[in-house]
This record gives C-alpha cells, structure tokens and sequence, in this order.
C-alpha cells in the first residue's frame, strides 16, 4: 500500500484566514463516486498501488482513501520495527507531533494541538467571523469580535488519538509574544516548536543504541531528534536525544545499506534557531545551504561523528 500525508492547505491562517480548515471534514458518498478528492485536506491516506481504494481501508461516515484525519501539516511518515506506520508533523505556535497512525483515528486538528490538556492552544475559527475580511490575523493574540475561540476539552470525539510525542507543549500562560522577541521579525523560529521534515527509521546494528529507532529532521531548530520506541511500538521510551546540532534546516535523512553513514539533505534558505547558550535567537545565514552531508560512523558510543 501507498500511504501519503496532505496537510490542511493553511486554511484558517495568514493569508488564508478566512477559508475554512478541511483537516476535520469527511467526504460523503457522493464525493467519492465522482472522484472529488476535496475533503482530503488534512488527512493521511491508504491507497492501492492502482490508486483505488483499499478494500480494508476504515469506513469514516464512508469508505475512501482516508485512513486517518485531523491532522495539520504532517511531513514525515515512516514504518515502524513492528509494522506500524508513524508520522510527524507540524504544530501551529506549539505542539509538534508524531503520531502512529491507528486505522480510522481522529488526531484532533484544528480543535486540538498536541494533548487534550487546554494548555496553551486554543482554536481560533477566524473562518467563521461575518467580518473575516476585516480582521487582522493574529493567533498569540486575544481574538478580537467575531472570532470563536474554543478550548480542546470541548472536542469530544470518541476516535481521538493523541500523539507519542510532543515538542513542545507549553503552559496555558506561555506568552508568545514576549518569547519571540529575541527573534526580530523571524518571529514563529522563537516559538516552541522544532519544524519536524521527515521521519525515518534506522534498522542496523552497526551503530550502538540506534537500531529500530526513528529519526526525525528539524527545520527551525537545527538538530535532528532520534526517537526511541517501547517493545511494543505504541509509545516513546525515555526523552528523544538530540542529535548533529547545527545552523541548518534538515530536510531529510537516509542511512546507507551497510548502516555505517547518515546522510543529512538541507534546505537552501530560510531560519533557523542559532547555536547558543540563553534566549533563542535566529538566523538565515545558513552554514551549509542546500548540501548532502555525509557522516561516517567510525566507532564508539552514539554521539561519535
């Protein structure tokens, strides 16, 4: 099976404001007889190599390609040691996530950002304001008239799936605003959120205490997060490690045959956070932009490079 992600199309916010989020929709029979794939945004799909539709495949009000939904901007996806499918994905301000992906789950999006917990996400629905066009877009910011703001225990759905892992939920009095300061106009590069771009899984043994562990590369935050799973696939073991710190936005990883090199691509432009002890600051001036690193494992512990 293909399995791909499609993120919510940035309905709701900046530029896009006032159209509607999709991430919670569903198609209905109807969509899917005429092949209208409208109600896709947000979502993970399962689909035959044909590009049918798995006869398995969860019935979610209808039976089509969805496989899970409510999801945001979820970028890498992975197969797991056991079988399962994981995904990483963008947060709005906090609340990065990787998510295993169960058969027909909700994943909460735009009602919930990370965990069920009305910390510091609430979802503002600019969308449905009569003066949307009016309104100057700003999501750390109390929402003016007309906006509806709704906290995350008010979504109740019984197929909610939270995620293994979150980077990073905040307290509900994070001030947005004073954090990103200290990054000039590079402003959501302050925010608690690391940018996740892809996600693999590493199966050798060549390297001590990385097999069967999941990689996941950051943009905004410069490192790459290796990720260890219990026995049993369904929950994070200790605290992801942090891993090739650097002034680069990674876009994606890869692990020759022989397990012995990683293989780091960046981004050619854009911010990231800078290497440095105190308040986060930000940069475009990247030190290796749009590169293949190559790093061989030479022996000894983990961390050697």
């Amino acid at each position: 099976m293909l399995y791909c992600t499609i993120g919510d199309q940035g309905k709701n916010q900046l530029a896009l404001v006032c159209l509607n989020n999709m991430a919670q929709h569903l198609p209905t029979t109807e969509e899917v007889a005429a092949k209208n794939w409208s109600m896709y945004e947000g979502k993970v799909l399962r689909v035959n190599p044909d590009g049918s539709i798995p006869e398995d495949n969860p019935v979610i009000r209808v039976q089509s390609h969805i496989y899970t939904y409510g999801h945001r901007n979820a970028q890498g996806i992975a197969v797991g040691p056991t079988g399962d499918v994981y995904v990483a994905e963008h947060g709005d301000n906090s609340d990065d996530e990787v998510n295993r992906l169960v058969a027909g789950g909700n994943y909460g999006w735009p009602y919930v950002s990370g965990f069920i917990d009305d910390k510091a996400y609430q979802y503002y629905n600019w969308s449905a304001a009569e003066n949307c066009n009016e309104l100057t877009f700003n999501d750390v910011a109390p929402a003016p008239a007309g906006v509806t703001v709704q906290n995350e225990t008010e979504f109740n759905a019984t197929n909610f799936v939270p995620p293994i892992q979150t980077f990073y939920t905040v307290d509900k009095d994070f001030n947005f605003t004073e954090a990103a300061k200290t990054c000039g106009e590079l402003i959501s590069t302050c925010y608690p959120t690391v940018a996740p771009s892809s996600l693999r899984l590493y199966t050798s043994d060549v390297i001590p205490g990385w097999e069967n562990n999941l990689f996941m590369t950051t943009l905004k935050a410069g490192k790459i997060f290796k990720i260890a799973l219990d026995d049993n696939g369904t929950a994070v073991s200790g605290q992801p490690e942090e891993l090739f710190r650097s002034e680069n936005r990674y876009r994606d990883i890869a692990f020759s045959p022989d397990g012995n090199t990683v293989y780091r691509i960046t981004d050619m432009a854009g911010p990231v956070q800078v290497m440095k002890e105190g308040p986060i600051t930000a940069t475009t001036t990247l030190w290796s932009p749009g590169a293949l690193i190559a790093f061989k494992y030479v022996g000894g512990n983990s961390t050697t490079q």
